[in-house]
């Protein structure tokens, strides 16, 4: 192995997964996928720490490595019609271990999202075998959505005006479609509201007096419960009252008639001892 590429770490930010850095752990990667992955060849360059402030990545090329962006749009097409195939494997690989009831094989499943990632990877070449560089936020997605070009310019340019007149009649068809679909649609809730209203009023004519009475006690139950708990407590409040106002006036009442009768006796007393006395 030999060294393809260098990066500085103080241009770019390693990326981690619960706390440990990817690129730490390329041998056991390596080891995974050879294991799990359909693809004899691991598109993954080596990172050995160079210094503090940089990294170099390792690979078995014998011809010489460049960014994709450096070379001319046919090997551009080559080369990242290989990646996307690649990476659509490697993304259905992560999806079904992400599904597993695995723990382990959930996190590899992460491990591979974060790292296959077109955001975060760069695509080097010799232009005819390619590997990537990984494990740090590179944020050069449009490098890697590079427009595939195919060979003859002209014809391009022909096929892209015939495309164009294909797509705006599709759209012109799609947009009539939608036109009809959306009349349906009104009909249809049309009938729908017809269909609605016909059983309501059959319903409201079943109802009768009794039900509306109903109704009407229950909407005001619902509406107006605290003011009904009002006026209950209130009610009782005064039932309340008057009935210990009117015991008490029982009592009362009784007394009074009881000193009315004892001042008559000593009334009675006292006419007849005058009498007495003046005899």
């Amino acid at each position: 192995m030999r060294i393809i590429f260098t990066i500085s770490t103080k241009e770019f930010e390693p990326i981690s997964f619960r706390g440990n850095y990817l690129h730490d752990n390329y041998d056991n990667l390596i080891s995974f996928l050879k294991i799990n992955s359909e693809f004899d060849i691991v598109r993954l360059a080596k990172p050995v720490q160079k210094d503090e402030n940089s990294f170099d990545f390792y690979a078995e090329f014998n011809n010489p490595l460049k960014r994709i962006s450096e070379f001319n749009k046919e090997t551009q097409d080559i080369i990242l019609k290989s990646y996307f195939l690649y990476l659509e494997k490697m993304d259905s690989l992560a999806e079904s271990l992400i599904n597993s009831k695995v723990k382990d094989k959930q996190d590899w499943g992460e491990i591979l999202k974060c790292i296959f990632n077109r955001s975060d990877n760069i695509i080097v070449t010799d232009g005819n075998d390619w590997t990537l560089i990984w494990g740090w936020s590179f944020r050069n997605k449009d490098e890697n959505y590079i427009p595939l070009v195919s060979k003859h310019e002209n014809s391009d340019t022909r096929n892209n005006s015939v495309f164009e007149s294909t797509e705006t009649l599709k759209n012109e068809i799609i947009n009539e479609n939608d036109f009809h679909d959306n009349d349906d649609l009104v009909e249809d809730r049309e009938k729908q509201y017809s269909d609605t209203k016909d059983r309501s009023s059959s319903l409201r004519e079943n109802i009768g007096l009794l039900g509306y009475f109903k109704r009407f006690f229950r909407w005001i139950s619902f509406r107006f419960w605290g003011l009904m708990l009002l006026i209950v407590y209130t009610l009782i409040i005064i039932c309340l009252c008057h009935y210990c106002s009117a015991d008490s006036c029982q009592n009362d009442c009784s007394k009074l008639d009881e000193t009315e009768k004892e001042l008559l006796l000593i009334k009675e007393h006292l006419r007849k001892r005058c009498i007495s006395d003046t005899i």
